[in-house]
């Protein structure tokens, strides 16, 4: 509502969505409830996505989330699944090596296999992460190159 006020409503022409109305907002918001409703009656569906959970495994052998599928696990994490389904897209090279010890092939994935379902989610901040609040200054941005508009 603040953006329509501001005459600057939300769009995203990649999902063919204008708000440019309080009516347009509440009808999208239904849907995303409809989501909701499904899931907490039917439990998570890889298949309602267009894409697959994508996480990633940290240097210490945790799981961070990346890509797409934010609301999908916003909406899990809402419900108290105990689980979804994601595809491992990255795994850090230090863990990698602790996990295979050294060992290539069908033994290293086995290792690898094993090691995974005992990977549980980051749930604190790391040394490099920012403060969001951090974004917000000028301090955080560079400044504009030379010829170039913000």
């Amino acid at each position: 509502m603040k953006r329509i006020e501001q005459g600057n409503p939300w769009e995203s022409y990649q999902q063919g969505v204008f708000l440019d109305t309080p009516e347009k907002i509440i009808e999208y918001l239904r849907i995303y409830l409809g989501f909701l409703d499904d899931m907490a009656r039917d439990g998570f569906d890889p298949r309602r996505g267009k894409d697959a959970l994508g996480v990633v495994i940290s240097r210490d052998g945790r799981i961070l989330k990346i890509n797409r599928g934010l609301h999908r696990l916003a909406m899990a994490q809402r419900l108290g699944l105990p689980s979804v389904p994601v595809q491992v897209r990255h795994v850090h090279r230090f863990w990698w090596d602790r996990v295979t010890a050294g060992a290539t092939g069908e033994l290293a994935l086995h290792r690898m296999q094993q090691a995974l379902r005992r990977c549980v989610p980051e749930t604190r901040p790391g040394p490099l992460d920012l403060d969001p609040d951090t974004l917000l200054t000028d301090a955080f941005w560079p400044a504009p190159r030379a010829g170039l508009s913000v």
